[in-house]
């Protein structure tokens, strides 16, 4: 039979590309499948940018932003600043790359020098990650004035 080895040592099956040694090779643009149990999409993104998703507009030192998308899940490690703010607007870190679906999406907080104790999610249907209490309570932006935060999440699109 043919060689399942094309010309450049690249292993063809079924019309997806395999490189050698234990490479898959996803196509630029997404060939989605209505098939559930298909994996038709990865994609890492080396620069999302977090910004403030209030009307304050307050300015965000990002020391990195990243994100994975793999099928529907998408994961998004950070590390930011927040700059001097004022108001008592609910923090909101807005600018995530994919739109979430209609479930919320977790976030873990792993640093902040707030002196509160922090939770995080991503909302259903925006870009948004919203700040909370451990009590509930929106954190504000001025509770995180001047402050930084390093989480981790991951939500579904």
């Amino acid at each position: 039979g043919a060689s399942p080895l094309n010309s450049t040592g690249t292993f063809i099956f079924d019309g997806t590309l395999f490189s050698i040694p234990g490479q898959i090779a996803f196509p630029a643009t997404q060939a989605a499948s209505t098939g559930a149990n298909v994996l038709d999409d990865y994609e890492e993104n080396n620069a999302w940018v977090p910004a403030d998703g209030t009307a304050e507009a307050v300015a965000f030192t990002v020391t990195s932003a990243r994100s994975t998308k793999i099928g529907r899940a998408v994961f998004v490690p950070a590390d930011l600043a927040y700059g001097t703010a004022t108001g008592a607007s609910g923090a909101v870190i807005t600018g995530l790359p994919y739109t979430a679906g209609a479930a919320a999406g977790a976030v873990s907080v792993g640093f902040t020098n707030n002196g509160i104790s922090t939770y995080a999610y991503v909302r259903a249907s925006t870009t948004n990650i919203e700040l909370y209490t451990n009590a509930g309570s929106a954190i504000t932006n001025l509770q995180m004035s001047g402050k930084t935060i390093s989480f981790a999440g991951c939500y579904f699109v």
